[in-house]
């Protein structure tokens, strides 16, 4: 039976490898499919269906999906929705993802202000240094408080909950 992954990340967001490398793993694992689904950009579509084109011209048979990851809000809850099949050439469609990076972004900043209010010091300059050109998301925060020691372990951060040693709590 062939196997398929729809909810797949690549570095456009919180995943940790480019869409074309994205590809040969999926080709290495023997994979009929897979859905591209960054969050709330279709950044990378492009590039991992070039480089799936390219794969399938040596006799593999993979498709890439066309998809997205949109974060939104439910009843005072964040959900994450998915939409694969995507027209990730619509305008309209990119101009609401647009919209969903900027208000990300924004959320991000504050993310960074209070990480400052209690000590920790994140910048939002810092974490754009630091991450280039991906769709910063709580994983790349996690991340970040790991690598300058403010917490022990990713495990401690990625429900982004964060207590600090003055018994602070953090929601991002």
């Amino acid at each position: 039976m062939k196997q398929i992954d729809l909810h797949v990340h690549s570095t456009c967001s919180d995943g940790t490898d480019s869409p074309a490398v994205l590809v040969d793993k999926a080709v290495d694992k023997g994979l009929a499919a897979f859905a591209l689904t960054d969050h709330d950009t279709t950044m990378g579509v492009k590039e991992a269906l070039l480089a799936c084109e390219n794969v399938n011209k040596t006799g593999h048979e993979l498709e890439v999906i066309p998809g997205v990851e949109i974060s939104t809000n439910y009843d005072n809850t964040e959900i994450h929705v998915v939409g694969l099949f995507i027209d990730y050439n619509d305008n309209e469609f990119n101009s609401f993802l647009n919209k969903q990076l900027s208000s990300r972004d924004e959320r991000n900043k504050r993310v960074c202000e209070r990480f400052q209010n209690i000590g920790i010091n994140i910048t939002y300059e810092d974490m754009l240094k630091t991450y280039g050109d991906a769709v910063i998301t709580r994983a790349h925060f996690a991340d970040r408080l790991v690598a300058i020691g403010a917490v022990g372990g990713i495990l401690v951060v990625y429900g982004c909950e964060i207590l600090d040693p003055k018994l602070h709590v953090l929601r991002c």
